[in-house]
């Protein structure tokens, strides 16, 4: 049997519902488990035969990985905006009362602040307290985990066979055909390692509806697939990095491996014009008049790309915020911003940077199978704008 650590760092602990799966067919697991120092998690009670191996259920790993996020928004006392988003996100997985008691007074908390405050030592100490009723071990979840004896017997041999001939994904690059140039958009899979933040590759569909379906021929444990609306439309820039700001929230770090906006996407074009609110320096300053699009530069200033020296202009979601503060910045209804209005699969966001407000629209029709869209962005609204305004400007832009 292989060597677990020290006896006195192995803790036997009895699970919640939903917490654990078994790491050989992915089956839920209940009852009494051990947790070793290295962070191993095993079947049973008794620490002289630990059973089958265990990793937790992907619902947990999503609620640890967001009580590491608050922990460390606590640590640097981020905004208080940015705190409740997610704790609301906790609220909606908990499945453990006396946890879903801990995060609403944490919600309160902060709903209490007056408005215009920020977070006070009263404030952090009280959340911190709440905190810390949490516990806070992580779960690695290796692919070369040591299968030491008392696992193994206890593992069916076909099951082991099964395991030991799971394929890797390969990473697949799909070029987007000619009718997907005339659709102006086709859909492009991808795969995550659920022990790596960063790890991502493209895949086929074949890939993604095996993983998918939990079929025999991948690791089903160890990697969620997912995909996402590629758009190719002479917009791709603007569309795509939307799109892929909806996408950091459940897969951070996204970025990396779609790191082109305008991959596939028509070349550059010429002889364009800027309205106002449309384009602005990188000092925010409005620009109104001829611009071109670059390939790889973007939107920048005159009507066709020449040699000398010319300004780079950004649409106004680029300027005033990072991307992550953007892809969060919902504020309550009662102020300025936040969700306002659906309609139909139709979802309005009102949203704000240095600049002003300006409206996101969204269409969900297929966002339950994975796909989300941006529609529309508006152009730049003074902030003192009613929203009703904003929002009905909106709406006959999209004719609804």
């Amino acid at each position: 049997m292989a060597y677990l650590g020290p006896k006195n760092k192995i803790k036997i602990k009895s699970s919640k519902p939903n917490e654990f799966i078994y790491y050989d067919d992915g089956t839920s697991f209940n009852g009494s488990y051990l947790q070793t120092s290295k962070g191993e998690y095993y079947e049973g009670d008794d620490i002289s035969s630990p059973g089958r191996v265990l990793i937790p259920s992907q619902n947990n790993r999503r609620k640890f990985n967001l009580l590491a996020l608050l922990k460390t928004l606590l640590a640097i006392a981020a905004s208080i905006a940015l705190i409740l988003q997610v704790l609301e996100e906790l609220k909606s997985i908990m499945t453990d009362l006396a946890e879903l008691a801990e995060i609403e007074n944490m919600i309160e908390e902060l709903l209490n602040i007056p408005d215009g405050e920020s977070l006070s030592e009263q404030n952090l100490s009280n959340l911190n307290n709440s905190l810390n009723q949490f516990p806070t071990e992580n779960f690695p979840v290796s692919n070369n985990i040591v299968v030491h004896d008392g696992v193994y017997n206890n593992i069916k041999t076909n099951i082991y066979n099964r395991l030991n001939t799971n394929q890797s994904p390969i990473s697949t690059k799909i070029l987007p055909s000619e009718q997907d140039y005339i659709n102006g958009s086709y859909i492009r899979y991808f795969a995550k390692k659920v022990n790596s933040l960063n790890y991502y590759i493209e895949i086929d569909k074949t890939t993604y509806n095996s993983i998918k379906k939990r079929e025999k021929t991948f690791d089903v444990n160890l990697y969620i697939v997912s995909k996402i609306k590629w758009d190719l439309s002479i917009s791709a820039r603007e569309i795509n990095i939307n799109n892929l700001n909806r996408y950091k929230k459940p897969f951070p770090y996204i970025e990396l491996l779609f790191n082109d906006p305008i991959e596939y996407a028509p070349v550059g074009r010429a002889n364009l014009y800027a309205e106002a609110g449309e384009l602005y320096y990188i000092d925010g300053t409005p620009y109104i008049g001829e611009y071109h699009i670059h390939p790889t530069k973007g939107p920048m200033v005159g009507a066709i790309h020449k040699a000398e020296p010319h300004d780079d202009l950004y649409y106004s979601y680029e300027l005033g915020q990072s991307i992550e503060e953007l892809q969060i910045n919902v504020v309550q209804e009662e102020t300025q911003t936040g969700l306002h209005r659906t309609i139909g699969f139709y979802k309005f966001y009102i949203k704000e940077n240095k600049l002003g407000l300006y409206v996101e629209v969204m269409d969900e029709t297929e966002a339950e199978d994975g796909i989300i869209n941006t529609i529309h962005i508006s152009k730049i609204y003074n902030r003192n704008t009613p929203i009703l305004n904003i929002l009905n400007t909106a709406q006959e832009t999209l004719g609804l």
